[in-house]
């Protein structure tokens, strides 16, 4: 579709703008269950099939065969005892995951920090990095509805969800986009680059949110040939007027990947490619959810739900387009 509009003189490329959104998952909240509960309940159901197997062989056994049917409660405990443990092996699968992903980070920011004193013969500002945890996190949940789904924070607080992500381009157009159960954006600014459909032209510039910054999302879409223009830090509301008489206070020029990113968001240039960031790419979001009426999918699992949100960004796109061949 994106090729035929590009035919037609009406899906351009350069910038592309890059977000994303939580969506709820086809899921109950109440069929979640945390880490730290799972562990809890895994004893007290041991626990209760030692009692059982114990009172199976009791003298009472014919006694207490009156109130209990001891086979079904065994085999309804050790049903739950084995989903528990399922459960478990997921978690603790997602945190030795999430660990390998934010040890490289880690110590991706502890080299950076050595370097820096090295070259300055000072301690690197700010506070030093927290080493992250390979265990699983007591709050990690799973959900028994749909597994792959993920609790994220909302702006309804915190739902069963899966996350989309899109890349448009300066006409409002997707031309690139994925679901997956990620709450964190930092790790998807890659792949939504890569999701962004061959064919339609040259990419110049990535503007994203500081969700996605890290130095190495900056110096790996620089080596694809396309100029980062990503926040570092979110910025105060209505501070124009102490921006402009004061100047907007960007470090001086140091090797630092953090300090080249903020001088180039205090240029004129930089400025005014990012300030187009929010009319861009959220009123896709808006109009997907408000005009659409997509807030919640129907299908279950990354696979499904991912193939569900290019067919919402495909009927977002033909509604575009329509547009645009009407102006």
């Amino acid at each position: 579709m994106l090729l035929i509009g590009k035919e037609l003189g009406l899906v351009k490329m350069g910038r592309i703008h890059i977000d994303g959104t939580k969506v709820q998952a086809n899921a109950s909240p109440h069929k979640a269950i945390s880490y730290d509960y799972m562990q809890k309940l895994e004893k007290q159901l041991e626990a209760e099939i030692e009692r059982l197997m114990e009172l199976a062989t009791s003298q009472d056994e014919k006694e207490a065969a009156q109130e209990l049917d001891i086979p079904q409660e065994l085999s309804q405990r050790k049903d739950r005892l084995d989903r528990i443990r399922q459960a478990k092996e997921v978690v603790e699968a997602r945190a030795a995951e999430r660990y390998k992903k934010e040890k490289e980070e880690y110590d991706q920011k502890m080299a950076s920090r050595k370097e820096q004193q090295q070259k300055t013969g000072k301690k690197p500002k700010g506070k030093k990095p927290k080493e992250p945890c390979p265990e699983p996190c007591p709050t990690d949940q799973y959900n028994f509805s749909d597994p792959e789904s993920r609790i994220m924070k909302t702006s309804n607080g915190f739902n069963q969800c899966y996350n989309g992500q899109v890349a448009v381009n300066e006409d409002m157009l997707i031309v690139g986009c994925y679901s997956n159960a990620h709450g964190n954006d930092k790790q998807e600014l890659l792949p939504t680059i890569g999701s962004v459909i061959g064919g339609l032209g040259d990419i110049t510039h990535a503007v994203a949110d500081t969700g996605y910054y890290s130095e190495n999302n900056v110096l790996r879409t620089m080596e694809m040939g396309i100029d980062p223009v990503i926040a570092v830090k979110r910025d105060k509301h209505n501070t124009f007027l102490e921006n402009h008489l004061n100047g907007n206070n960007a470090p001086k020029e140091t090797g630092n990947i953090k300090d080249k990113m903020l001088q180039k968001l205090a240029t004129k240039e930089g400025a005014a490619i990012y300030k187009l960031r929010k009319q861009i790419v959220e009123p896709v979001f808006g109009i997907i959810k408000e005009v659409l009426g997509f807030r919640r999918f129907l299908l279950r699992g990354e696979k499904q739900t991912n193939a569900e949100w290019g067919l919402v960004c495909l009927g977002y796109n033909l509604k575009r387009l329509f547009s645009l061949s009407m102006s």
